[in-house]
């Protein structure tokens, strides 16, 4: 029989070819499901309503401020056992006896200068103390205001951040008696005719639209439950800008393969023609306080291993589902076993406040769009929760099969 001799050149040919033909790995993945519910809430609703002078041009008959608050007390209020309690703000709390309908029919410049107190300057961290004395557990405190910081002659820069450690220096104290207190900023915009104040004088504005801000202050999970059962919708035309503050959270998550398969907290992933693999997590990520803009970042998730990565994170819209998010998470087949934990970091303070900033609180018509002194007043919330760097922690293994 004669012997078949392979040319050295083919041998070799045909080695690169193996080894540039595709092999898969398979990682196995195993994790302890976590599984937590949001208890009901009780809320009760505090309102304020800062009645300072600059506050004036928000009231006309036709200002959105008044629609937005109008939507969104009443509608948390029919989850809530009592009345909300309503209340003018400025260098005191007013007290206010009637319904929330009269209420709101009532805000005008005539009634804001009859509740008294001093309409002349306003002291944010002032007002912030005074709300958070009188928070409890199940309060929810909501707070409505231009959150334009008056700007002093002189060193105005000194002023701002002194007014920034104020306000630091109020949440960080309050902190310390409610572990999970947390802070939701919503900016939105209304029709404003009437005059802007500046340190000296002011100029009359008409048929504009200027930013105003609500703030929502309360224990974190209290916030979850009504995010879940009042969403950001109802707030009537609608939120231009959102951010919010608050404590780390076990939240509740799920996993399997690619294909929607798992077997008693275990999958197994295998690697695609890239080498890669990837997998479903599904979380609840309704106690972060975060909205999509900010929870479907993959920028804004860690991992331990460079191996492993967040490729895309999606919405889930069924309102059945215990999760709120589906995260696809991709890693290395050819990666060691390792334990992995994803985490979802604590909010910084985001771009948009930086845009919608003035320092000056001169030239209005140029700056409709800003608010003096604003990134001074959220800086300060930020400080308070600065030591709070991750919000939720996702924790798994992956091992060799």
């Amino acid at each position: 029989m004669k012997k078949v001799i392979i040319p050295a050149t083919i041998l070799i040919l045909l080695l690169i070819v193996y080894m540039l033909i595709p092999r898969e790995h398979n990682l196995v993945v195993k994790w302890d499901s976590v599984k937590t519910e949001l208890e009901e809430a009780q809320p009760i609703i505090k309102v304020y309503i800062e009645n300072s002078g600059s506050m004036d041009g928000y009231m006309g008959s036709g200002a959105e401020l008044k629609d937005a608050v109008y939507s969104y007390v009443s509608t948390m209020a029919s989850y809530s056992p009592v009345a909300p309690q309503l209340h003018f703000i400025n260098t005191q709390v007013i007290p206010y006896g009637g319904s929330l309908k009269s209420f709101i029919t009532d805000m005008n410049p005539e009634s804001f200068r009859q509740a008294g107190g001093s309409r002349a300057n306003s002291d944010i961290a002032q007002m912030v103390e005074m709300m958070l004395t009188a928070q409890g557990k199940n309060t929810v405190s909501i707070f409505v205001s231009d959150c334009i910081l008056d700007v002093p002659d002189g060193e105005a820069e000194k002023f701002f951040i002194n007014r920034q450690i104020d306000i630091r220096n109020a949440f960080t104290k309050f902190r310390r008696k409610m572990k999970n207190l947390s802070v939701e900023v919503f900016r939105m915009k209304s029709e404003f005719k009437g005059m802007y104040y500046y340190s000296k004088g002011g100029e009359q504005l008409e048929d504009v639209k200027r930013p105003y801000f609500m703030f929502v202050i309360g224990d974190r999970d209290v916030l979850a439950w009504i995010n879940k059962n009042v969403p950001f919708s109802e707030v009537k035309h609608g939120i231009e800008n959102y951010c919010a503050f608050t404590t780390y959270s076990d939240v509740s998550f799920d996993m399997t393969n690619e294909f929607g398969v798992a077997h008693k907290n275990t999958l197994e992933c295998r690697s695609d023609r890239k080498g890669r693999c990837h997998m479903k997590l599904k979380a609840n990520l309704r106690t972060t306080l975060q909205d999509d803009t900010y929870v479907m970042n993959p920028e804004n998730y860690r991992t331990q291993n460079a191996t492993v990565g967040v490729g895309a994170v999606e919405r889930i819209d069924d309102q059945q589902s215990p999760y709120t998010h589906l995260l696809t998470i991709d890693l290395d087949g050819k990666m060691n076993p390792s334990g992995e934990q994803l985490k979802l970091i604590q909010q910084e303070m985001p771009a948009w406040i930086e845009a919608v900033n003035d320092d000056t609180g001169k030239t209005i018509r140029k700056n409709l769009n800003k608010t003096t002194g604003i990134k001074y007043i959220i800086g300060g919330i930020a400080d308070a929760y600065k030591n709070d760097k991750v919000l939720a922690n996702i924790k798994f293994n992956i091992v060799k099969k």
